[in-house]
């Protein structure tokens, strides 16, 4: 359709530019027979009128790329429009000193010189144009360039005089063969131009050859005059008014009445794109969806409406606005649902966002739980005496809009106001209520009117055919509160509801992966515990027969005494090795004694084992968590053993501090240190590390030091309360 459409438009387009060409040499004919005197009397004005025109459009060219220089894509714009700044300076030096204007000046040469400098910067600058349309301008570097030639050719025309002579009695060879070099490399302009035509707009890709073809026929026409006021230099200057016009619609025109198609064409067109993938991300969705039970066909229709309202809203040019942010916030609740966060925080953030586009004061997201009640689990505008008696409410008990809402029961009087999907809109409340019979009206004289909310919409959040909770939006101005809006919540809620869904799951493996660590936890103590307490004192025991029958076979002078003393002294080892164990399996020194008297246990038990030179610096911190000391110590365990094992560590050090209410704990070694491909969390080591951590909230950092060593920070916020 776009095409068949374009070609009559393109045709209007040539014919009128071929009428203008037409008009102008017939204007040219008219202008020969104006006697020469008159012409010489009044042709300086009319000229100064052309070259005013010419640089009224330079200079909004210029303000127009400059102003903008922050939100252009394509640097073509911003180069031209610097570019042509210059070329207006030197259009106004070449107007006063154009004969009959500034004679004093020089004359008609040096206006001649002007203008084949003037021209010759602006066929460079559109022959360059072309390699910023993809590359970045440095704009200032740009500016100072062209503000150097630009002194430098009018030094060489004012001061120094070795400017090549342009008109004397008559135009000079100089002067010609540059027009003809000038047409040629606008020629070559043009060619840039539509080799790069996709970065442009058609209409304006079509302004701008047009304006260059007419600016050749400018310059070709100022090859033949031998006086400055003939008809030709007068038909120049008409072609060059006609070109800076067509520049004018080009560039200046339409970034005023459309300019996306100028400022940001690139920008639409990735917009365009990331639609388009988003409409095949939703059509495989839809796929995958149909292969699903029945029960998700409320799920679909949903979707397919949101689809629908979409491309609605897209194709309906009045609603464009409207459209744009609607897209925009889609957008943004789809990037929610792909981030992160624990379900408050998730929650929160949709409240906010809500806000922002609902523009009412009061938004709030319910939340039911298994007992049957809906509470507010994120809210915001609501009044400290409005949440407090509202926080909860209990599905049966309580008979409300929220609960009916919940329940999909909805009285007479307000189920003209109730969406198919099942969520209850009013733009104004107090006419709804005014309406109703007496028995409905006592339904509405709760906390809502008594706090006198007009606008409110109250949408269900599910998850394929179960309601999880209600999003509630508020507010005491009228007419916030439409169907089209409604419907818009109703789109997005089912991502809530996954959003939601997805999170629960999360927390609940947090929770089983925290009541698995407790678990194992409790086991290592109790195996320690056992250690120290049974096979340990076991041993000892049979250290202390051990050194009794040593004494008495020694008594005895017996030679077996050597051999029971051996035997003792194994005993012994065995009995040390034991503590060891039971002190690395149950830090029982953590709980009594505090997380750094467990670590300096830790160092010395690390030194006795391994033989290595292990100590702990820093002071007590206060901890109210004591599963978060003893993450802290397997941390810490795991970190020195992995130091001895892997990185042939020789020196190990251990560093506890507490600054502003956050603990930090270094472990820091003198080996090989840590593989550079590797990242936390790939090996079995530093993955438990990095769990533990993440189980009170911490952040975990492993990573290399020179000339060699690892180090291993963990730290958090001691108010910080992690799901354990």
């Amino acid at each position: 359709m776009s095409t068949v459409s374009s070609r009559p438009s393109l045709r209007r387009f040539l014919v009128a530019l071929a009428a203008a060409v037409a008009l102008t040499f017939v204007l040219g004919w008219l202008y020969e027979l104006i006697p020469h005197d008159v012409r010489e009397a009044h042709y300086p004005s009319a000229h100064a009128i052309v070259e005013i025109f010419s640089m009224i459009v330079a200079g909004g060219l210029f303000m127009l790329a400059w102003n903008n220089r922050r939100n252009l894509e394509n640097h073509y714009l911003l180069w031209i429009g610097i570019a042509y700044a210059f070329v207006a300076i030197i259009d106004l030096l070449h107007t006063l000193t154009y004969r009959g204007m500034g004679d004093s000046w020089g004359g008609a040469p040096r206006s001649t010189q002007l203008w084949i400098a003037a021209r010759g910067m602006q066929v460079l600058a559109l022959v360059a144009a072309p390699f910023f349309i993809r590359r970045r301008l440095n704009e200032w570097a740009a500016m100072a360039g062209f503000a150097i030639v630009t002194v430098i050719v009018v030094m060489s025309i004012f001061v120094w005089d070795f400017f090549p002579e342009c008109f004397r009695d008559g135009l000079t060879p100089f002067k010609i063969v540059s027009e003809y070099v000038i047409s040629a490399l606008l020629l070559v302009s043009v060619v840039l131009l539509i080799l790069n035509r996709r970065a442009f707009d058609a209409g304006v890709l079509r302004l701008l050859v047009a304006s260059i073809i007419v600016t050749i026929c400018s310059e070709m026409a100022f090859t033949f005059y031998l006086d400055p006021f003939a008809a030709a230099n007068m038909v120049g200057h008409i072609f060059k008014t006609i070109a800076f016009g067509l520049l004018y619609l080009a560039l200046i025109d339409t970034a005023l009445r459309r300019p996306m198609d100028v400022l940001f064409r690139e920008l639409k067109q990735r917009e365009a794109s990331l639609k388009q993938t988003q409409r095949r991300q939703e059509r495989l969705i839809e796929a995958m969806r149909k292969v699903r039970s029945a029960l998700e066909v409320r799920v679909q229709d949903r979707t397919k409406q949101l689809n629908n309202t979409v491309k609605q809203l897209e194709m309906e040019a009045e609603d464009r606005i409207k459209a744009q942010e609607a897209l925009r916030q889609q957008s943004r609740i789809l990037e929610l649902f792909t981030r992160k966060y624990s379900r408050q925080e998730y929650l929160q953030s949709v409240t906010e966002e809500l806000r922002n586009w609902s523009g009412c004061r009061c938004v709030g997201i319910r939340i039911g739980g298994a007992a049957g009640e809906i509470s507010y689990e994120s809210f915001l505008g609501f009044s400290k005496e409005f949440w407090q008696k509202e926080k909860t409410l209990k599905l049966g008990a309580d008979d409300c809009a929220c609960t009916r809402v919940a329940l999909g029961q909805f009285i007479q009087a307000e189920r003209k106001n109730v969406t198919p999907g099942g969520s209850f809109y009013c733009s104004d409340l107090q006419k709804l209520v005014e309406l109703m019979d007496e028995p409905s009206r006592k339904l509405y004289r709760g906390e809502c009117m008594r706090h006198g909310f007009r606008s409110m919409m109250i949408v269900p959040v599910r998850y394929r055919d179960s309601i999880l909770g209600l999003i509630h939006i508020a507010d005491e101005r009228p007419g916030l509160a439409g169907e089209e809006s409604a419907a818009f919540l109703e789109s997005i809620a089912p991502l809530i509801g996954e959003a939601i869904h997805r999170l629960n799951i999360e927390k609940d493996r947090r929770r089983l992966e925290a009541e698995v660590l407790s678990i194992s936890e409790s086991e290592r103590q109790r195996i320690g515990q056992d250690l120290h307490d049974s096979l340990g004192q076991m041993i000892s025991g049979i250290g202390y027969f051990a050194a009794a029958l040593t004494k008495k076979l020694a008594d005895k002078s017996l030679p077996e005494a050597q051999d029971v003393q051996k035997l003792e002294e194994v005993i012994g080892h065995a009995v040390s090795q034991t503590r060891r164990l039971a002190r690395g399996l149950s830090p029982v020194g953590i709980h009594s004694q505090g997380l750094l008297t467990g670590l300096k246990e830790l160092a010395a038990t690390a030194e006795e084992m391994f033989g290595i030179s292990c100590v702990v610096e820093g002071n007590e911190v206060t901890i109210a968590s004591s599963s978060a000391s003893t993450h802290l110590y397997r941390i810490a365990q795991e970190a020195v053993t992995n130091a001895v094992k892997h990185g042939k560590a020789n020196r190990v050090i251990i560093e506890l501090r507490q600054v502003d209410g956050v603990v930090g704990m270094r472990i820091l070694d003198d080996g090989i240190g840590i593989d550079d491909k590797a990242r936390p969390g790939e090996g079995m080591g530093l993955r438990i590390m990095k769990h533990r951590a993440g189980m009170f909230g911490g952040e975990l950092t492993v990573h290399k030091v020179a000339p060699h060593g690892t180090v291993v920070h963990c730290s958090f916020k001691t108010a910080h309360r992690g799901e354990l």
